[in-house]
């Protein structure tokens, strides 16, 4: 630091107000590397034989102290894959040294030296921190502790596909994180929110969907796809000969649900009602064993009945 004065011709710098030492001469004078705010004295010369000088002047060398930073400004807690989250402390001259313990996050600075952005896309929770380093000094390191959170896609389980009974299917969802979460279906957008390990999806239309799981600002990315079949046609088939008619129901049915529609079948014949109605096992269980005992119905049956063995 350099300190000056003026108002003679000849001037002196002294270390004390009494006493003490001459360090200097002129009108200027370069203090030596200073760690504190330190006070010299300056004096006039006026000449003559016995060298008369006017009272010690004081000159202040004034050291200012290293900027103390504000806290940082921004969020504490983040998700893996955001970007551009921005931190911030007060503005001081000087050169700013942003760093982040963590792994995979990147800081991007600004027009701003006091403010940065950070994209966590792979990151690890760490620890940010910053100085300003100025004339006087390089601050005291400004740190906060930024947890970054990963939510793992849910995995896809059992999926049920529509049958006749139940025309939707659903899809269990597996590997759901702890807390409140919420799973967002693609496409539509559906949202459905608990807790615990696993969920199961249900009333889909036929369709292929994706899943994602969300807790609190952390979203996971989309699960694999999980398709859902179009729900079996219903449709009844008749086969009429010398009155009698047999009704069958539900075609492509798996062959469990093939032979109860079988057994609930309705036989109706203009001249037997009362008898299909009263005897509807008998009558279905002997239609199957018996080649000639109503024969007109026997064909259609023996359709499905075929079907049921090979299955």
């Amino acid at each position: 630091m350099t300190l000056t004065a003026s108002g003679c011709s000849t001037i002196r710098w002294w270390d004390a107000q009494l006493g003490g030492n001459q360090v200097g001469t002129g009108s200027s004078f370069a203090t030596p590397s200073l760690s504190s705010t330190r006070t010299y004295w300056a004096s006039c010369v006026t000449g003559g034989p016995n060298d008369c000088q006017s009272q010690r002047t004081p000159a202040v060398a004034s050291i200012g102290a290293p900027p103390s930073l504000g806290n940082i400004t921004g969020p504490a807690s983040v998700c893996t894959g955001q970007s551009n989250i921005q931190y911030s402390v007060p503005f001081y001259a000087g050169t700013y040294n942003w760093s982040f313990s963590g792994s995979g996050a990147t800081i991007n600075t600004t027009a701003n030296p006091n403010i940065i952005t950070i994209s966590f896309s792979v990151a690890t929770t760490g620890t940010l921190s910053v100085t300003d380093v100025t004339s006087c000094g390089s601050s005291a390191a400004n740190n906060l502790v930024i947890t970054v959170g990963t939510i793992t896609p849910p995995t896809i389980g059992t999926i049920t596909q529509p049958s006749c009974s139940t025309p939707t299917g659903s899809v269990q969802l597996n590997g759901l994180p702890a807390g409140t979460w919420t799973i967002t279906r693609s496409p539509g957008g559906t949202t459905n929110t608990g807790t615990g390990s696993s969920y199961t999806v249900t009333g889909l239309a036929a369709g292929t969907y994706t899943f994602t799981v969300g807790v609190g600002s952390c979203t996971s990315g989309s699960s694999t796809s999980a398709v859902i079949n179009a729900a079996p046609t219903t449709s009844n088939s008749t086969r009429d000969r010398n009155n009698y008619r047999c009704n069958m129901c539900c075609a492509g049915q798996r062959c469990s649900e093939r032979f109860t529609c079988l057994r609930n079948m309705d036989f109706k014949s203009d001249t037997r009602r009362n008898y299909g109605h009263q005897y509807r096992d008998k009558l279905y269980s002997y239609r199957i064993r018996s080649r000639n005992l109503h024969f007109y119905c026997y064909q259609l049956i023996r359709l499905y009945f075929t079907g049921i063995r090979k299955c």
